[in-house]
């Protein structure tokens, strides 16, 4: 799909850059979850946010595949919202560091959905860096509220790992 792609190395191994494995995992997810839609800054950009989201407007469309503007907070509770009601949102922020922006959704909100509607509503929220360690503060940060539940992968293999069944 992109330069983010594998590259063969020698016989059945093969290098895959963490924004090769991002976009294989979004499209995986997409490809097997017909409620799953990806939403974030330049998403269906050509250049596909360093690689992460290249082709995949164009393979699913802008319905699954779209833009926002610079709304981390709102974007996050659209998310958080969708999710409750048996969505698949994945959200991207250009950088990690974003995400401090939307705290607000994650803690003082998605965090208690559990206890404020009886058990019925509840949700995790994933994190996947594209960034340097300058840049992992949000997900140590939020890993130390109550009943916020953060996996961060740190490797490719992970990463391929952590996607929803």
């Amino acid at each position: 799909m992109s330069v983010a792609t594998a590259k063969p190395v020698s016989q059945g191994a093969r290098v895959l850059s963490y924004a090769g494995a991002l976009l294989e995992t979004m499209d995986a997810a997409l490809a097997s979850h017909p409620n799953a839609f990806i939403m974030g800054q330049g998403v269906d950009d050509f250049k596909g946010i360093f690689g992460s989201t290249t082709g995949l407007a164009e393979k699913y469309g802008a319905a699954r595949v779209f833009d926002t503007p610079l709304m981390e907070e709102g974007m996050t509770g659209v998310a958080i919202g969708a999710a409750l009601v048996g969505d698949y949102p994945i959200t991207t922020h250009i950088r990690a560091d974003f995400s401090f922006l939307a705290m607000n959704q994650i803690i003082n909100l998605a965090s208690k959905y559990r206890y404020m509607f009886g058990g019925l509503m509840s949700g995790d929220h994933q994190s996947a860096p594209r960034t340097g360690d300058q840049h992992r503060a949000p997900a140590a940060l939020q890993s130390r509220f109550h009943r916020v539940a953060v996996r961060q992968a740190g490797a490719t293999h992970q990463l391929r790992g952590a996607r929803r069944q």
